[in-house]
């Protein structure tokens, strides 16, 4: 019944000097999981630290609303590795 807000990002655009409300992927969710925004190719990205993977969303660019899954990393052992923030 308690309608829960959308999680995302507000982006000011410079070429018409307006903002607009980008959602975030459908994520699945995990206790501690971590999110950091990083660039790939100057495309913009989202990277989510789960449970021994690394899981890229891409902002598609053709309508800048949409997010693809980009790429799954499996880390062999992910107690080694520790996403940085930049």
């Amino acid at each position: 019944l308690v309608e829960r807000c959308p999680q995302g990002v507000l982006r000011f655009s410079l070429e018409d000097e307006t903002f607009s409300f980008i959602c975030h992927p459908q994520l699945q969710s995990c206790k501690g999981e971590q999110l950091n925004f990083i660039e790939l190719g100057g495309e913009l990205c989202l990277a989510q630290c789960l449970d021994g993977k690394q899981v890229i969303w891409m902002l598609h660019s053709v309508d800048g609303h949409e997010w693809i899954q980009h790429r799954v990393i499996i880390l062999p052992k992910p107690e080694l590795y520790k996403t940085l923030s930049v």
